[in-house]
C-alpha cells in the first residue's frame, strides 16, 4: 500500500476530528440516545427497519438509485459515544458459478488501494461484490450521513462502471 502525503494528512485529520467528536460526546452520555434511526429521523430519511436491525435506505439520483445498508453497533454496549455506523452497498450480483479473474482481483485492489475509506469487496462464494465503509455515529451528524449514503452510491456507481466489464467477459 502506498502512502502518500495526502492520505497521511486525512488520518490525521480524522484522528483529530473523531477526538473531539468523542470528547462531545462524553458530555451527552445519559442525556440523550444516540442512534442511527434517531439521525435518520432527523434527517427527515426514508427508511425501512429489517427484524436484525438493518436500515435499509433508498437514495436516487437521477435514474439511478441504490439501496444503502446500514447497521449500527456500538463498540462498549453501555457507551452511546461508541456508536460505529457500518454501510454496505451491492455493486453487482455475480454470475453463479463465477471464477474471479485475475485482472478483475487485480482491478479490486487498486480501487481498494487508492480510497481514502472504505473497501470493495469480493465475498468469499463469489456471489456478489460490494462496496463497505463505516463511520462513528452523532447526533450533530446528520449531514455527515447524508453525505456518506451519497458517497455510497456514487461510488457503487463509479465501481459498476470499472469491475461490470470483467463480469461480462
Amino acid at each position: 500500500m502506498k502512502i502518500t502525503y495526502r492520505k497521511i494528512t486525512i488520518l490525521l485529520i480524522l484522528i483529530f476530528i473523531t477526538t473531539l467528536f468523542m470528547f462531545d460526546n462524553v458530555q451527552a452520555i445519559g442525556k440523550r440516545k444516540l442512534s442511527l434511526e434517531n439521525l435518520l429521523k432527523k434527517g427527515k430519511i426514508e427508511y425501512i427497519k429489517t427484524d436484525e436491525g438493518w436500515f435499509k435506505i433508498p437514495i436516487t439520483v437521477g435514474d439511478e438509485t441504490s439501496i444503502i445498508f446500514m447497521y449500527e453497533d456500538n463498540i462498549i454496549k453501555k457507551d452511546p459515544s461508541t456508536a460505529y455506523i457500518n454501510i454496505l452497498t451491492l455493486i453487482s450480483i455475480l454470475p453463479k458459478d463465477f471464477t474471479t479473474p485475475f485482472a478483475m482481483m487485480k482491478e479490486v485492489n487498486m480501487l481498494n488501494n487508492n480510497l481514502d475509506f472504505g473497501k470493495v469487496i469480493i465475498l468469499n462464494d463469489n456471489s456478489a461484490l460490494y462496496y463497505v465503509s463505516g463511520i462513528w455515529s452523532n447526533p450533530k451528524t446528520t449531514d455527515n450521513l447524508m453525505f456518506e449514503l451519497y458517497h455510497a452510491h456514487y461510488k457503487r456507481l463509479e465501481f459498476r462502471k470499472t469491475l461490470l466489464p470483467y463480469i461480462s467477459e
